[in-house]
Formats: structure tokens, C-alpha cells, sequence
């Protein structure tokens, strides 16, 4: 509504909302506390100036808020697990068996749940064309708190460690789904139960860390953020190329190929950082 003297403005509701700043200042910061994701508001700022209000408005402004942009670190849980866990699974012959008998195995015959350390990795025997183990390494994290609603922006998964390398081929390191039986506990079965997708660009292992160790991140593709479960358990497995696309380099005798991390138990443990909008 005008009339000759004065414009006024129609609101179904009112708020009035003072700025952060005390005093006269030239920098405004308001902040609104309850404002509801996916609603607009239209708004226009007044004023005083030495006590005295100031006789004009601003034009009207309007904004719809999409949500807070939050960004937040996943852990596997250290032993005694409580809801996630890391570990690997592996998969060995002491006396040398054929490729496909090591891949192909529906158990596992080792694990390692709750040591410092994670193997991801390939190793052959000292018979010819024979091969001793295969590692499976197993990340899960309890991202519950992402609500369901939420959209996931972007998601890094880091391991720290370093690199053993013997093969004359070079392999590298990918990161895959995975489905144990439990959340919390390790099992035999569990060996066969990773996939073959790749969920982020692969890592040569040229362009890992030594000796000296330094982390190893896989920045998520499509695949990989939908594999982010939000409200529940997000599971990972890592893999050299050799065993996911199942073609084995050429056999050398008694070589180990392996990506050595740390695990949940010690500094630098295994995160996965999310990105979402709220």
C-alpha cells in the first residue's frame, strides 16, 4: 500500500532481527537462527543513527535458504569396536597355489581386526607361475549423522602409509564397496565380499608415498559418494588393480606388492571427509 506520504509494507508474519555488531558501525551482520532449509523469506533493513531512527527502509530483498554447508571427518572405530571397523582379509597358500585358486576363494584364511596396521596387496611364491597371498583391506565409518535428507557435495577418503615394491609391473591402489557380514567383526567370508567398481580415480603406485610414509587420498567419484550411506554405515574396501580386474602381472619369484596403512588403532588413522549441504 502508498498513500501520499509514506510506503508501507504487508507481511503475513514480522521479525524483527538486530545485528551482531554493537553500536553505529559501518559493517551489518544479522543472524538468523530459525530459519527453516527450503523457505524464503523477503526481508529490508532500518535503522538508527546516534539514537535517532532513520526515516527510510531499504528496497525489499528476498533468499531462499538452501542449508548450511557442513563438512565433517569420519573414523573407523578402534578395537573394541562399537558400531564400524577397518581390518583386512587375506587369502594365502604356503606352498604356492594358482592365481585363480587365491582370487577366486570364497574364504579367507586370515585376518587382521584391531593390530596398527592394514595390507593391501599382492604376493607371489617361489614355484614357478605359483602365488602365496592376496589382501583385502576392509573401511567402514558410522556416517548416521548425516541426515537423510542431506546432499552429499563432495567426499575424500585418506589412508596413511607407505608403499612395498618389488614387482617389475606397476599396479595400483583402488577403492571399491564392500558388504561384510558385520559392521563390527571380521569374518573369513568376508574376503570375497568386495567389489569391482572403482568408487574414485585409482592410485599408481609410483605416486604413493616410500618409506617415509604420507597419506593417500581418493577423492570420490559419482559411484563412490552414492556408497556414502547417510543415517547408516558406509563401507569401503581397498584392492590393487591386479586382484579387482582379476589379471595378475607378470610372475616373478618370491615378490610382494603392498600398500602398508595405518588402522584405527594409532595416529593417522583411515578418515572419510564428507561434504554436504544440510
Amino acid at each position: 500500500m502508498r498513500n501520499l506520504t509514506d510506503i508501507r509494507f504487508c507481511f503475513v508474519a514480522y521479525k524483527d532481527i538486530e545485528q551482531d555488531e554493537i553500536g553505529d558501525t559501518t559493517i551489518h551482520t544479522f543472524t538468523w537462527l530459525d530459519w527453516v532449509i527450503c523457505t524464503k523469506r523477503w526481508f529490508y533493513f532500518w535503522g538508527t543513527s546516534m539514537g535517532l531512527t532513520i526515516p527510510m527502509t531499504s528496497a525489499i530483498f528476498s533468499l531462499h535458504y538452501k542449508g548450511a554447508i557442513i563438512t565433517t571427518k569420519f573414523y573407523p572405530d578402534a578395537h573394541p569396536e562399537v558400531t564400524c571397523q577397518d581390518g583386512h582379509v587375506l587369502k594365502y597358500s604356503p606352498p604356492g597355489a594358482s592365481w585363480s585358486y587365491l582370487h577366486d576363494a570364497p574364504d579367507g584364511n586370515r585376518i587382521n581386526q584391531g593390530l596398527s596396521f592394514l595390507y593391501t596387496g599382492v604376493s607371489s611364491n617361489t614355484d614357478l607361475d605359483k602365488w602365496f597371498c592376496i589382501y583385502r583391506a576392509f573401511l567402514l565409518f558410522d556416517t548416521s549423522s548425516i541426515p537423510a535428507g542431506a546432499e552429499i557435495l563432495s567426499a575424500t577418503l585418506a589412508t596413511h602409509g607407505l608403499t612395498g615394491k618389488e614387482f617389475e609391473a606397476i599396479p595400483s591402489l583402488g577403492l571399491y564397496t564392500s558388504s561384510p557380514a558385520s559392521n563390527t567383526v571380521l569374518d573369513y567370508p568376508d574376503y570375497s565380499k568386495v567389489g569391482t567398481t572403482l568408487l574414485a580415480p585409482s592410485i599408481s603406485f609410483n605416486d604413493l608415498p616410500g618409506i617415509t610414509g604420507d597419506w593417500a587420498i581418493f577423492t570420490l567419484n559419482p559411484a563412490g559418494i552414492a556408497n556414502i550411506i547417510k543415517g547408516g554405515i558406509s563401507k569401503f574396501s581397498m584392492r590393487l588393480n591386479w586382484d579387482a580386474d582379476n589379471s595378475p602381472p607378470p610372475w616373478e619369484y618370491n615378490r610382494r606388492d603392498v600398500w602398508n596403512c595405518a588402522s584405527a588403532e594409532i595416529t593417522h588413522k583411515p578418515y572419510l571427509e564428507v561434504k554436504y549441504k544440510a
